[in-house]
């Protein structure tokens, strides 16, 4: 295959952003969905999963400047030394010059090593630690916490894993709590994104206003939804 067949094929482009976006969006999607089929509710819990790492995942990004920001702290290590080694290139070069064969291949192999390390993020709940944490996500962008979001976005992330670990098995999830847990982890993204936003340098207008309009159609869809089913524990109001 030659190098203009190669990349006249069919590739999808994303990023960080673009996913928080679409995470989102599919989200409202499927809130909407749920009003006529609760079974829609088990997509709704991966997408909204999914869309509060992203805006995690963009908040802690945006204010660290670099790619390392949401990383796992042990990634986190293996960047910094993946620069290090970037900013020794000139040191290899002119071993390489000066004919110390040895010590040229040392460092051209600690460079590709460091080269081939796939980098990890961090994990669902340190990503939701970390950005209420001052030190990591500087004030005014840090969250500070109500009382009970925690508590409900350690259930969205258990359902999602017993989602998406799912075993063979008959199951049924009680989906009471769903109003709750909805008001809190869109509370949470609108704090990220809309009233404290780090990252909407890297959105568009377009962009800003269908975060608005999503979170807007998932609380609405959600409360909707609650009343249909004579829920006492609906969302609380969006944050004024």
């Amino acid at each position: 295959m030659s190098e203009d067949e190669e990349f006249n094929g069919i590739y999808l482009c994303t990023d960080e952003h673009l996913e928080f976006i679409d995470a989102l969006k599919t989200s409202a999607n499927f809130s909407k969905e749920v009003l006529n089929n609760t079974y829609a509710m088990k997509w709704l819990i991966l997408a909204l999963h999914a869309a509060l790492q992203g805006a995690c995942v963009c908040a802690l990004e945006s204010i660290h400047g670099q790619t390392d920001g949401s990383l796992s702290v042990k990634s986190q290590k293996e960047y910094a030394e993946t620069k290090r080694f970037a900013e020794e290139y000139q040191d290899i070069v002119a071993e390489y010059n000066n004919g110390d064969r040895k010590k040229f291949d040392q460092l051209s192999k600690g460079v590709r090593n460091a080269l081939l390390r796939e980098p990890k993020l961090a994990d669902f709940l340190t990503l939701f630690e970390w950005i209420k944490n001052p030190e990591r996500l500087l004030p005014p962008y840090t969250f500070n916490q109500n009382i009970g979001i925690y508590g409900d976005v350690k259930r969205l992330h258990k359902l999602r894993n017993n989602v998406i670990h799912f075993t063979p098995k008959g199951w049924s999830v009680e989906l009471s709590g769903m109003p709750r847990i909805v008001s809190s982890v869109t509370e949470v993204i609108e704090h990220l994104a809309v009233k404290q936003p780090s990252f909407t340098s890297h959105l568009t207008d377009e962009n800003v206003q269908q975060v608005k309009q999503s979170l807007e159609d998932i609380r609405n869809n959600i409360s909707e939804w609650a009343r249909q089913h004579n829920l006492q524990d609906g969302p609380r109001p969006a944050p004024g």
